[in-house]
């Protein structure tokens, strides 16, 4: 979806280790974004590239995952805590109030700035935006307590270009830097008729299976209201049955009732039949074409 224009830096140790810090920049709107891990905090102070956000305002993404419970099942979702700072980097060093009250912790936080433009209006602005995508998005969990729905920041029409525009600049940050909370889930509504793909079956007992689906750049997604046989082979690997064990409250009276994401097509054709099963033949377009097909065409 996204191809050019960013440049990432990958920060190291003086071993020439990974450090897991990174610096992504675009040179259309004068933004940088920063990827902190929650181990590597304690360094920045003493980091010269990262120590200047201490006295920058910017807006924070804090990403980890929590359990909760579906349909009686524990099911790991990626949370996200979006937050504004007029000194972003000591901002993000204080306990937030989801981490001192229900013991939730982040493990990655991204950090949106800009040094000649960024103030406490356009930064609140972003705050809310940011918010109000990712739950159109549904990604993530969000954590905030307060969504800022009656928020009365309302920058100038000429900020607001700009500010619209960092938005989209704020995407491509997100998506190279490892998450997708802006990024709508795919669903029937948004994807076009010629990336669909069909899965079409009848089980030995004559039950019809049909399941949907789409590729996409991080895996193959399952798509809601798709069919899932009930029977599991016995012979079915271990980590398909893994599968189906994880997402088992996520089909009700023999139907997804939730996108879920794959990491290879024949892991989502495996998890529909209940068999071991080979996703690049058996996925299909509208016009018959094998995925195997469509990919390398």
């Amino acid at each position: 979806m996204y191809k050019t224009g960013i440049d990432i830096s990958q920060y190291l140790n003086d071993d020439g280790s990974e450090t897991g810090l990174c610096e992504a920049q675009h040179g259309s709107q004068g933004c940088l974004a920063y990827r902190i891990p929650r181990a590597e905090l304690q360094h920045c102070a003493n980091h010269k590239d990262f120590s200047k956000l201490s006295i920058m305002p910017g807006v924070y993404f804090m990403f980890g995952q929590l359990d909760e419970k579906e349909n009686g099942n524990n099911v790991k979702h990626e949370f996200v805590y979006i937050g504004e700072s007029m000194t972003v980097l000591n901002r993000i060093r204080i306990p937030h109030d989801f981490e001192t009250k229900k013991r939730i912790y982040w493990q990655d936080v991204i950090v949106l700035v800009s040094e000649r433009f960024f103030n406490e209006t356009r930064i609140k602005y972003l705050e809310k935006r940011f918010i109000e995508i990712s739950k159109k998005a549904d990604r993530c969990l969000i954590i905030n307590a307060n969504t800022l729905e009656n928020s009365n920041n309302t920058p100038s029409e000429r900020d607001l270009d700009a500010l619209e525009k960092i938005i989209e600049e704020a995407k491509l940050f997100l998506f190279h830097l490892g998450h997708r909370v802006l990024e709508p889930l795919p669903s029937s509504t948004n994807i076009a008729e010629e990336d669909r793909l069909f899965l079409s079956t009848k089980t030995r007992k004559g039950e019809k299976i049909e399941a949907f689906g789409v590729m996409k750049e991080d895996g193959f997604w399952l798509l809601q209201g798709s069919s899932v046989c009930r029977e599991v082979q016995n012979y079915l690997p271990q980590g398909y049955k893994n599968l189906r064990e994880k997402y088992k409250g996520m089909v009700k009276k023999g139907k997804l009732i939730r996108d879920i994401r794959f990491d290879k097509p024949s892991a989502a054709s495996s998890f529909v039949y209940g068999r071991n099963s080979n996703g690049w033949n058996l996925w299909k377009d509208k016009s018959g074409r094998k995925l195997k097909e469509i990919i390398t065409r």
